[in-house]
């Protein structure tokens, strides 16, 4: 798809799954920088949003991951902080729905409760760490009277200002491994400000401590998660999707904007960028159908871990040359163009980092063995 049609479809699928989301953010009449200054989760509520990626069977809209990769370029090109926050509440639906199809009839009930309630899910999935997966358990639980107290910390956690509940990844103090569904307004658990950066403000990225928070026992789902299973690699696979197409929404707005300068636009300075997004946007789309098509696999999750990496060897260039061809007077007087700017080339501050991957891919690319993240 040419890139000057691709908002276009992202935003004929937004509106088709989330219909009035987009015209709501778009009333304010606001720069995206000004926009993504604030909160806009309660409009993202009202339109339904948490019910994107939820499956029909547990309440939600059931959407597809192409159609959620649709759904994330658009609203990053007019508001990549709420992109990027509402990516983890994604994140923690595919965890819960994933384990929804083994859990009893009660769990169902309770997973399916918090989707029809419209629920904000902030994810509590372990801080990412050099050499450990960010779905390895860093919170502890211990057994109580009725329950269990649990004691750790996320850092930054998106969504911390608006979340109703924080699925969180736990090790009990048996050794098993849990998904704790917490209420935000549980006591003995803190918001704290830590995302002190202007860039993606709205996506409420704070630190969220829990000392002895008490989880009632029937909020404690045992035997979750395996980090070094499928559940990995399926979270990892929505996060990356979701938070490229974000990106990409991003990178998309950056290049409207500056061919909507008046007079002449530098073609050097706008081609390049013009070919890389669709190029991207392809490739991503088509690991989007292929998660629909089947369970994920090592092959999939390592082609996507390429394309993120391709993205931000190529983006700071790109957005170079297109500041460019903006000019500076429409880079004075656009405060979206410097934003956005800014906003493409955070993309790879997000996990996993090469650092602990990389190598792991290089022996993946030789064939030596399946890819893994850690």
């Amino acid at each position: 798809m040419a890139a000057k049609s691709t908002l276009a479809a992202a935003r004929e699928t937004t509106e088709r799954l989330l219909p009035g989301l987009l015209d709501e953010l778009d009333a304010s009449g606001e720069s995206i920088a000004d926009r993504d200054e604030r909160s806009l989760i309660p409009a993202w509520v009202r339109n339904d949003g948490p019910l994107l990626c939820t499956p029909r069977d547990l309440g939600g809209l059931g959407a597809t991951a192409v159609e959620a990769v649709q759904v994330h370029i658009a609203i990053g090109s007019i508001a990549p902080a709420l992109g990027a926050a509402t990516t983890m509440h994604h994140l923690s639906i595919a965890a819960l729905a994933e384990f929804a199809e083994q859990a009893t009839e009660t769990e169902r009930q309770m997973i399916r409760q918090l989707a029809v309630d419209r629920q904000v899910l902030a994810s509590g999935f372990s801080e990412g760490r050099p050499g450990g997966s960010i779905f390895h358990p860093t919170m502890r639980a211990t057994k109580c009277d009725g329950g269990y107290l649990l004691t750790g910390r996320k850092a930054p956690c998106s969504l911390a200002e608006s979340m109703d509940v924080i699925v969180a990844s736990v090790e009990l103090d048996t050794g098993e491994r849990a998904i704790a569904l917490v209420p935000a307004s549980a006591e003995n658990l803190t918001v704290r400000p830590f995302w002190r950066a202007t860039t993606l403000r709205g996506a409420e990225s704070c630190l969220v401590e829990l000392d002895g928070v008490f989880c009632a026992e029937e909020m404690v789902i045992k035997n979750a998660l395996d980090d070094t299973g499928e559940t990995e690699l399926l979270g990892y696979q929505w996060f990356g999707l979701l938070i490229l197409g974000t990106y990409l929404g991003a990178a998309y707005a950056l290049l409207r904007d500056t061919l909507a300068r008046e007079g002449n636009v530098d073609p050097k300075g706008v081609a390049g960028m013009a070919g890389f997004l669709p190029a991207v946007e392809n490739s991503l789309i088509g690991l989007a159908a292929e998660l629909d098509a089947k369970p994920v696999t090592a092959d999939s999750a390592a082609e996507l871990l390429a394309l993120r990496e391709a993205f931000d060897d190529c983006i700071d260039s790109l957005v170079g040359k297109v500041k460019m061809a903006a000019g500076g007077i429409a880079y004075m007087r656009n405060p979206d163009i410097g934003y956005l700017a800014e906003v493409c080339t955070v993309h790879r501050f997000h996990p996993p980092s090469m650092r602990d991957s990389g190598a792991n891919l290089v022996a993946w690319l030789r064939n030596e063995r399946e890819f893994r993240f850690v």
